[in-house]
């Protein structure tokens, strides 16, 4: 018998997905108005970091795909979900953007909406 004596967990890894009704169906262009978003996103940071292992860089990673009709998927994940606060901070950002002032048409964004797949 083995006895683990390391870290022991019972979160798993997740996929976030924003799935986002834009004002472009152009995927092209939509990247770039996402990109829009990001770069306030980061300008509005102050420098300051997420507690809950969130990089500034990991933008670069930030997976976009065309869906439908001027719907797109901005995809991202971590290794370790516990809670909501495990959500990638922009885009817990954007949501409470969207939240409060609706429509964001700099940023190509109508409508928002995020799904969370846990993986085992």
């Amino acid at each position: 018998m083995k006895i683990k004596r390391d870290f022991v967990t019972n979160s798993s890894s997740a996929s976030f997905i924003l799935f986002i009704e834009s004002t472009t169906s152009d995927l092209e262009e939509f990247e770039e108005l996402f990109q829009k978003f990001m770069q306030f996103f980061l300008d509005h940071m102050d420098g300051r970091k997420d507690v809950h292992f969130w990089n500034p860089a990991s933008i670069e990673r930030v997976d976009v795909e065309h869906a439908g009709a001027n719907v797109f998927m901005v995809k991202d994940s971590i290794s370790m979900f516990n809670n909501q606060y495990d959500v990638p901070r922009y885009m817990r950002w954007l949501i409470m953007e969207h939240a409060i002032y609706g429509e964001m048409p700099q940023y190509g964004i109508k409508t928002l909406k995020l799904k969370v797949e846990e993986h085992g």
